[in-house]
């Protein structure tokens, strides 16, 4: 074939159509040239490189001779060549699976260039722990792990994988290590001197995480720990994990859990543990949740399939469920309290309820006594309940015109009779206007009420969820407070539209204070829980306050017994103020009681400033 062209002078000659087969032998005279053309390339590339790094080398050596008498410049010099190395742009590169089939996640075909490293020097593989540090000791720490394991583990469904030891958690994470040391320590009662450093520690080692791409299932253990206890670092805690967590695609292996795959069964059960405390304080904080109700919380019964499960995955699979009850609640009726829910509403409220005694039916008598925490497996479920049903039924209050106690201008059946007379069918808005309300939002805000006593009276009568207190976690702190705001609340503004005995509540409350009083004797003075006593005592004191000045003994009389009941009160909280150094007023901000106030965007208590305690 002259020149390589076609056609050959075979074919011409034989006046026949010429078609090229490539050779084996062409093909690999092709792929020697291309190997050969190549191979130059990247000699002459390695050659330019290296004249490159010889003439940044003698520049280098120029600069340090020139800048050695600074002293300043020189010590400067590395640092800043880190962090230029650690601010160097990351490569990006497109990629296509060719063994997957046609539907792919869309960001899945965009990806950074695998193998980059920073320049400069390598940096540890981890950050130095809390032992290393000097913050505690081998001994205290193992103490303090032994703390957590046996006991406040077992509050949350058992966080910590089941056979996880001192030694395996020290190793796969510091944040974790951290988290539990400083869990423990608030829950301690001789190694509380600790918490502040490690408090401070584990601080610093969760924000290196809040910026990090190699969050392990470990460190998102210790930030769901962190977050479930510790209050004020909760929500940001919390938001981590759930980044961490949906980045290590936690939330994509509960399909697998049936078919006994360890591995999906712990991924599955972490997932779940996230749900739980990021609801914990999106809901009750009025947020929106950051997990939605997803394929893996739809089915979350799946868990209990898995030949792995245990009744610590019963109780966490209870919780899960109620929360989407809520969930489902909070994206139908909003967190806006000033709204008014619409009398067609009613219904889908009710739904909501009868879901969550449907789920008190299934799980009332579905756990026994723990090893680690008695009687609170079954006792917990009754006091979910009762929380949620409180914030549930809360929901017929929304929106109403409040009026101090004492100022109640006419009597309830004239307001009941007028309201009847007034209502215009098909209007949603006809009712609860005013001091009116809709007799069946009437009812399910009076079902409210006796869950908040329900409330107080299972901390008051039972020793033994009273020994509970010093362990659970922060959301229980919340919705107690929560109970006791809400009701003097309804004492005090609401009591002509939802009937209730004002001096019921006031006994609950005071006799509620004097059991806080006791259990947080010996508690860290950084717990929540101490700085919810205090308040509660002096929510007492300023409640029988406005009662005596506005009521003037027309519809409450104060009895004898709750009289000394606020002598008492004023006595104790004296006795705080000037032993801790806590003033518990207005003045002193750092703790807003409505926080914990489903009603807070409305007036305040009695028309009162906003009531903050320092914490």
């Amino acid at each position: 074939m002259p020149d390589a062209s076609v056609p050959c002078g075979r074919c011409k000659k034989r006046g026949l159509p010429c078609t090229v087969n490539r050779s084996l032998q062409m093909l690999l005279e092709d792929d020697a040239s291309w190997k050969q053309t190549v191979t130059r390339k990247i000699t002459a590339l390695e050659e330019f490189m290296e004249s490159a790094r010889e003439q940044l080398n003698t520049r280098a050596g120029e600069s340090a001779q020139e800048k050695q008498p600074s002293r300043q410049s020189d010590s400067c010099s590395p640092s800043t060549s880190d962090q230029s190395a650690k601010r160097r742009r990351r490569d990006w590169e497109i990629r296509m699976d060719t063994q997957s089939g046609p539907v792919t996640i869309p960001a899945a075909c965009i990806g950074e260039v695998e193998g980059e490293r920073p320049l400069g020097p390598e940096q540890p593989s981890s950050p130095p722990d809390i032992i290393s540090e000097g913050i505690v000791t081998l001994d205290q720490a193992e103490t303090l792990f032994h703390t957590y394991s046996k006991r406040l583990d077992h509050f949350l469904y058992r966080i910590l994988e089941p056979m996880s030891s001192f030694s395996t958690v020290r190793e796969r994470s510091p944040a974790l290590l951290a988290a539990i040391c400083t869990v423990a320590s608030l829950h301690s009662e001789d190694l509380g001197h600790l918490f502040e450093g490690c408090h401070e520690h584990f601080v610093t080692l969760a924000s290196q995480l809040s910026m990090s791409e190699a969050v392990n299932n470990e460190d998102i253990r210790g930030l769901c720990i962190g977050a479930f206890w510790l209050h004020g670092l909760s929500w940001n805690l919390v938001s981590i994990a759930v980044r961490a967590a949906t980045q290590n695609q936690l939330h994509r292996f509960s399909r697998k859990v049936p078919l006994g795959d360890r591995t999906a069964y712990m991924h599955t059960r972490l997932w779940y543990l996230i749900y739980v405390c990021s609801h914990h304080f999106s809901i009750p904080y009025g947020r929106t949740p950051m997990i939605p109700e997803c394929e893996a919380i739809s089915s979350v019964s799946t868990l209990l399939a898995s030949q792995h499960a245990t009744s610590d995955d019963a109780r966490l699979v209870s919780q899960v469920q109620i929360w989407t009850i809520l969930g489902r609640a909070a994206t139908s009726f909003g967190f806006d309290v000033d709204e008014q829910i619409p009398v067609e509403s009613i219904p889908r409220l009710r739904r909501y309820i009868i879901a969550l005694d449907t789920w008190r039916a299934e799980w009332d008598e579905r756990f026994g006594p723990s090893e680690f925490v008695g009687e609170y497996p079954r006792k917990g479920v009754g006091m979910h309940y009762h929380f949620t049903k409180l914030y549930l039924c809360t929901h017929a209050l929304r929106g109403l015109e409040s009026r101090p106690a004492g100022q109640v201008t006419e009597t309830r059946i004239a307001r009941e009779a007028e309201s009847m007379d007034r209502l215009t069918p098909g209007s949603s808005n006809s009712w609860k206007t005013g001091s009116r309300i809709h007799p069946e939002l009437e009812e399910i805000g009076s079902v409210a009420i006796s869950s908040a006593k329900s409330i107080l009276r299972l901390i008051i009568r039972d020793p033994e969820f009273q020994s509970y207190l010093h362990g659970l976690s922060l959301y229980f702190d919340t919705m107690i407070i929560f109970a006791v705001v809400f009701l003097l609340r309804i004492a005090t503004q609401y009591s002509d539209i939802v009937p209730v005995d004002k001096s019921e509540l006031l006994d609950l409350v005071c006799e509620l204070s004097r059991t806080l009083t006791s259990v947080t004797d010996k508690i860290h003075s950084r717990h929540l829980l101490v700085v919810i006593c205090k308040g509660v005592k002096d929510l007492s004191i300023r409640y029988l306050q406005e009662v005596e000045s506005n009521m003037a003994g027309n519809e409450v009389e104060t009895t004898q017994g709750q009289a000394l009941g606020l002598l008492d009160l004023e006595n104790e909280t004296r006795q705080h103020s000037s032993s801790d150094g806590l003033l518990l007023d207005s003045e002193n901000i750092g703790f807003d009681w409505t926080d914990f106030d489903f009603l807070a965007t409305q007036d305040p208590f009695l028309g009162n400033a906003s009531w903050t305690f320092g914490v």
